[in-house]
């Protein structure tokens, strides 16, 4: 292996388990966040959070992206000033978008508040509003950084943003909720959080460059320098050439949360639920059960950053063969991640709400572990969705995902109106409306991996050896519940994962569902390996 991919692997590393850290801890962030807030306050953090989310992404997505493509491909040429003009560049652009994203949000919190139905939800718009400048700047650092080939900034700046979050955000929003026992006030404080993290990565990454500066502009010399300080138009124009694009895919989802925020809780009260009963339900799914669901998605998304490059490899060699089987491979490991974290949600549904919320009670909780039952037949359908999305990146052909999410999306939409609107069905509706978004982008992603990879399905590899280990684990998991549940809760969901996890790898082993080149592959995957041949397991 050259230096190049050396490095290339190892920013890729940090940059995926910075990744995977942030997306764990986002979602953990929302539990602490429930029980203090209460579910009416998660419905008004839930409202803000998709419209920031939206508007960050048209700000800002794909631009870290072309701005470390353009300034790699300057220092591949020895063209450190260009490098610098690029990034010179991004960031005066980025300061103009994001600050024109603050102030448009602060106005028009008001206006978005009223046609969500929802007045109160004005003030967590504001809160969150500022964040918008501090992560637009931040991403033009993060772009340089990544082009240098230096990925450390940026993990430690999402890590500092995470960590910010946590701390400031459950702290804010606590005192706000004490002194005015206002949820909605609660809500504002948790994003006032967000947006001082958001502050704090900035002026982190702003101190890596102050520091590294004069490394970097010694490789210039002073005239270029000047040079580099000149006319930003055209190498602006070269970085939005490449960031549109990747924006307008990146915007699929995000448009849709938004509009769930103005659908759901407005359609509720159209059928007779008060506006706070309206928003607690809608905090009910969106910031209670939708983070543990989006949970497993994190592990499949990390798991298949492997595919990418190695499925790209065989298809730059033309190894045909390579490619059917890597896929195939990438189709095993989603079916091996989400069906027994499907299934494990589904038989603990209830269990696991009441270990992690315990302020959620009564008919909250009864409608938080339906919500959260039915829409755990979904994981399996996320990790198909992330895997496959993997595979057909590496195939080089991105845009194929991004169809496949706009026409489950188109489908959510319709489907989640019709559904709420019937009385009997309410807030199931958004849910169902959501599983119909992952089946449908599911089904279409399979198909296109089929189509251009040559995806091979085996009945026994693929279903029967994946569905047979699950049954047993399922049905284990639920009897190790019965039995040590009613004297303790946490004892008994924690004793049911457990041993649940242990059955399912050991049925697999015993099945063979996983051979041991399959297992190299995964990260970790040679350690696991000499482990099953310690026990042995495996010969």
């Amino acid at each position: 292996m050259t230096q190049t991919q050396k490095n290339f692997v190892k920013g890729a590393a940090i940059l995926g388990a910075a990744g995977l850290i942030v997306k764990v801890i986002g979602a953990l962030f929302r539990i602490p966040l429930a029980n203090v807030v209460g579910t009416e306050g998660m419905g008004y953090y839930q409202m803000a959070y998709p419209v920031y989310t939206l508007l960050l992404t048209v700000s800002t997505a794909g631009l870290p992206t072309a701005v470390s493509k353009l300034v790699s491909e300057r220092v591949a040429q020895g063209d450190f000033a260009g490098a610098h003009h690029t990034f010179l560049a991004a960031r005066r652009a980025l300061l103009v978008i994001g600050a024109a994203a603050s102030i448009l949000m602060c106005a028009l919190a008001g206006p978005v508040s009223r046609l969500q139905a929802t007045a109160p939800a004005m003030y967590a718009l504001m809160a969150i509003s500022p964040a918008l400048f501090f992560v637009s700047v931040l991403s033009a650092y993060r772009g340089y950084f990544q082009g240098l080939q230096n990925m450390a900034p940026t993990a430690l700046s999402q890590l500092a943003e995470q960590a910010g979050k946590l701390a400031a955000g459950l702290s804010i929003a606590y005192f706000l909720l004490q002194k005015t026992q206002n949820p909605a006030f609660g809500a504002m404080g948790a994003l006032l959080g967000v947006t001082l993290s958001e502050a704090a990565a900035l002026l982190y990454i702003m101190g890596v460059y102050g520091r590294r500066k004069r490394g970097i502009l010694v490789n210039i010399p002073p005239r270029e320098q000047r040079m580099a300080q000149g006319d930003f138009r055209p190498a602006v124009k070269r970085i939005l050439a490449i960031a549109v694009p990747v924006t307008l895919g990146a915007c699929v989802m995000p448009v849709v949360a938004a509009i769930d925020s103005v659908i759901v809780p407005r359609v509720l009260q159209e059928i007779g639920y008060a506006q706070k009963e309206a928003t607690s339900m809608y905090g009910v799914l969106t910031g209670v059960v939708n983070p543990l669901i989006n949970m497993p998605a994190a592990l499949s998304l990390a798991l298949a950053m492997s595919l990418v490059p190695a499925i790209s490899q065989s298809g730059a060699q033309g190894d045909i063969e390579g490619v059917k089987g890597k896929a195939s491979f990438g189709f095993k490991l989603a079916l091996l991640v989400g069906l027994p974290c499907a299934t494990g949600f589904i038989v603990l549904a209830r269990p696991i709400l009441m270990l992690l919320y315990k302020n959620i009670q009564g008919s909250e909780l009864a409608m938080a572990a339906a919500l959260f039952a039915m829409l755990s037949f979904g994981v399996l359908f996320l990790t198909l969705v992330q895997t496959m999305t993997g595979i057909l990146q590496g195939l080089g052909k991105p845009l194929l995902p991004v169809f496949s999410l706009i026409a489950g999306a188109s489908v959510k939409v319709v489907a989640s109106v019709l559904l709420i609107r019937a009385p009997s069905i309410n807030i199931y509706g958004a849910a169902a409306g959501t599983l119909c978004c992952y089946a449908i982008a599911a089904v279409m992603d399979v198909v296109f991996v089929i189509r251009h990879a040559g995806l091979r399905v085996s009945l026994a590899g693929h279903i029967v050896k994946p569905v047979l280990a699950t049954a047993v684990m399922g049905a284990c998991a639920w009897l190790i519940y019965r039995a040590a549940g009613p004297h303790s809760n946490t004892v008994g969901v924690l004793a049911a994962v457990l041993v649940g996890a242990a059955v399912y790898i050991l049925m697999l082993a015993a099945l063979r569902g996983l051979t041991e080149e399959e297992l190299t592959m995964l990260p970790g995957g040679g350690r696991i390996t000499k482990v099953m041949r310690k026990l042995r397991i495996w010969k």
